[in-house]
């Protein structure tokens, strides 16, 4: 099987979402970020996509074995879940789900 291409996949929805008037994009941790209203909600990080989703939410992901949470040092952050390249059929869903969480 061939592995997903993370880049490609998230320049797709980079696409999609700019085509709302309320996105734009910004920084967040020396990524390049979607933002809706100012707020950040994905990014492609190191190891996969990044996304913010309410916290029990990114539990829930947790136990499905979809993504785990972000740890940036030595902080684990409740809101934000990396999602792997091998799961970027899901990404699309994941990326609308924390634009909605984020931009209300």
């Amino acid at each position: 099987m061939t592995q997903p291409d993370g880049n490609a996949v998230y320049q797709t929805i980079v696409t999609r979402c700019l085509a709302d008037a309320d996105v734009s994009l910004g920084k967040m941790l020396n990524a390049q970020s979607l933002q809706v209203r100012g707020k950040s909600f994905a990014y492609l990080g190191t190891d996969g996509l990044v996304v913010k989703l309410p916290a029990d939410r990114v539990s829930e992901m947790e136990k499905l074995d979809v993504g785990k949470r972000l740890v940036v040092g030595k902080r684990t952050m409740k809101e934000w879940l990396v999602v792997a390249d091998t799961q970027s059929d899901r990404w699309p869903d994941l990326v609308a789900e924390a634009q909605q969480f984020v931009g209300g």
